[in-house]
């Protein structure tokens, strides 16, 4: 089956380049029909009939046949070289729609003359009352017509993609290349078909044409239809049908010419028969040697690039780390390389080999659902086993496996790939507990933290930040600049740390203002970047704190302060002016008058006055009222007593 599998391989290596060289005979196909058509319907136009036949003996190409080989070569070659399919496939539908309907109406007028003579339009005035050997010239051959309608059903079948369809279409475009074929051999052995007969005859230009239209619908039609995929290729089939093919039509051809030679030459004919036949045998024994040596060579080629892949094959069976194994229908190891014996504790694989995997599942009934899995899905890939060693020591493995069946679909058993992947399996489970304590922690700590990519997407928010926007969905990657706003920015903030970490790789520190519905929240950014084993930055981590609340406080701290400060200034006014009045001041005992710091003597209240902001208005108080009012009283009595004296 590996054999089979490399030389197939070498087959379809070239199997493209043959197609486009395939395809690119068409257009030359298709020109040179249309040149042969060409040179009829000029023969027409200008009254030189040879033009239309190439001899004088023979009939002339009908005007409708050479309208019709034109349009069916001019839609090969369009379409050949025509990169839009829908377009070639709508002209291929017309183009065939019409060579259908041409064909099925000059059948049609064999049996009902009354039929539109659309041919009578086509024929020049001065020949539509020639005939020759009575048949009318200028008319297209029921044999021709039945051609048509063949190269118009292979045009329909092109557009369909089917396989069938166009293998269809390959039958037919080999009838219409044989059609033409055998037509023109008749007329190279001086044999024209149907000359003499009630029936138009086909002529030497038509069956010409036909021969290079088919040609050009097989090409078209691709090396992976029917007949060229039978032809083309490198395959031992393909290679001698192309080899024995030709020399059986030569020898064909060459039996023909014997028998001219034979009728024209009676007085010797064995020694031309003796002559054609050693030519012949001549011919076989240099096409079987070249056919030998040519396929021997190759097949010794096949022989050495399969005995140096089985070559590689052993050597990486044998020298690869994991465990290679096949197994009956019966569970046996049958096969099984060193490495997968040191899987199971054994030095050799000699030692597995016909053991039962059975006693290498750690449960049965999960090699039961092993099996089952396998049956239904055919492969396996990274299946999980729970085994064990020989000596019973528990083990993990991890199994690629895929079912071996005959050709008729009988399961034979099962062959895969082993690897041991315990210690991996340990360390993934201390990984994902050392992740699951490392997301406990981020998700506890009473700071946000996020993970920004280098296009500013979130790719990861800690429980703080998710209960802070709750809105966010990670599985979006939403862009930060819009998800962290209510409502979304438009660009990044100007005051971004991350976006200056992602690009110099420095830690970045910032205090944001986050619109935040009607109001505002203020958070405290500190940015690091995250770099990969490459050493480039592959994303930034972002600590935030929110500071709402403090600079609030902050806020109302500083209002406090510069309310403070100005109390402030007026006590330190006041307090000048106390410090203004204070201190020994020297009075006069009997006038109260007060000293200056010049010596100068002045009243009280002119002292206080400069030196304060008080301000002075004169009464008297009660005392010295008394006082005043008995000093009065004492001296309006002396008054008295003196002026009664």
């Amino acid at each position: 089956m590996n054999q089979n599998r490399i030389i197939d391989g070498m087959h379809m290596k070239n199997g493209r380049s043959e197609d486009r060289g395939v395809r690119k005979v068409v257009p030359l196909l298709a020109a040179a029909s249309c040149v042969v058509s060409a040179l009829a319907l000029c023969g027409w136009v200008t009254g030189s009939l040879y033009l239309a036949s190439f001899g004088e003996r023979y009939i002339p190409m009908a005007p409708s046949t050479a309208v019709s080989f034109l349009l069916l070569n001019a839609v090969l070659m369009v379409t050949a070289s025509l990169p839009l399919l829908r377009l070639s496939d709508r002209l291929k539908t017309l183009s065939g729609t019409i060579l259908l309907a041409v064909g099925g109406l000059i059948l049609a007028r064999l049996f009902f003359p009354a039929i539109f003579d659309l041919e009578h339009f086509l024929i020049p005035p001065w020949g539509r009352d020639l005939v020759s050997n009575g048949v009318p010239l200028g008319r297209m051959s029921p044999v021709t017509a039945l051609g048509m309608m063949l190269s118009g059903a292979v045009l329909l079948f092109m557009v369909r993609r089917d396989k069938r369809m166009r293998d269809a279409a390959g039958v037919l475009a080999v009838s219409v290349f044989s059609l033409g074929l055998v037509l023109f051999l008749a007329y190279i052995y001086d044999r024209p078909l149907l000359y003499g007969a009630a029936i138009t005859p086909v002529a030497l230009t038509t069956s010409l044409a036909f021969i290079l239209s088919g040609a050009g619908l097989i090409a078209a039609l691709g090396a992976d239809a029917f007949p060229l995929r039978h032809f083309l290729g490198t395959s031992i089939r393909a290679r001698l049908i192309r080899y024995f093919v030709p020399v059986l039509v030569f020898g064909i051809l060459l039996d023909i010419w014997q028998d001219r030679l034979i009728m024209e030459n009676r007085e010797a004919p064995g020694f031309y028969a003796a002559l054609s036949t050693i030519g012949i045998m001549l011919l076989i024994y240099i096409v079987v040697l070249k056919v030998a040596g040519s396929l021997g060579a190759d097949i010794d080629g096949y022989l050495e690039a399969i005995q140096s892949s089985e070559e590689r094959y052993r050597n990486i069976f044998n020298t690869t780390l994991d465990g290679v194994y096949e197994v009956n229908a019966e569970g046996v190891f049958t096969n099984m390389n060193p490495a997968g014996a040191r899987i199971f504790g054994y030095s050799s694989p000699e030692e597995i080999i016909g053991r039962n995997a059975l006693e290498y599942w750690r449960d049965p009934r999960d090699r039961e659902a092993f099996r089952a899995e396998l049956q239904l899905k055919k492969t396996l890939s990274a299946y999980y086993m729970a085994a064990k060693k020989r000596n019973g020591e528990l083990i993990d493995l991890e199994s690629s496996t895929r079912i071996i069946e005959d050709r008729e679909g009988n399961f034979l058993g099962i062959t895969g790939i082993l690897r041991d992947v315990t210690e991996r399996r340990l360390a993934d489970a201390a990984l994902q507990a050392s992740e699951e304590r490392f997301r406990g922690v981020m998700d506890n700590i009473a700071i946000g933290v996020s993970v920004i990519s280098p296009d500013m997407k979130i790719l990861s928010l800690n429980a703080t930040m998710k209960n802070w926007f709750p809105r966010i969905e990670i599985s979006q990657k939403p862009v930060c600049y819009e998800a962290f706003n209510d409502p979304p920015g438009n660009d990044v903030c100007s005051y971004c740390p991350t976006i200056q970490t992602l690009k110099d790789g420095d830690r970045h520190e910032s205090v944001t203002t986050t619109p935040a519905g009607a109001g505002f929240r203020s958070y405290r950014v500190i940015s690091s970047p995250l770099f990969g084993k490459d050493g480039r930055i592959i994303a930034a981590i972002e600590l935030v704190d929110d500071i709402t609340e403090r600079a609030l406080a902050e806020k109302e701290l500083q209002r406090y302060s510069a309310e403070l400060e100005k109390s402030n200034k007026a006590l330190q006014a006041a307090l000048v002016d106390v410090r203004t009045l204070g201190g020994m001041l020297p009075i006069c005992s009997s006038c109260k008058k007060i000293r200056d710091d010049k010596g100068y003597w002045s009243q009280i209240e002119s002292y206080i006055s400069e030196h304060s902001s008080a301000e002075f208005s004169h009464g008297i108080c009660p005392e010295c009222e008394k006082t005043a009012h008995e000093e009065l009283a004492a001296l309006t009595k002396d008054r008295k007593q003196r002026d009664g004296a």
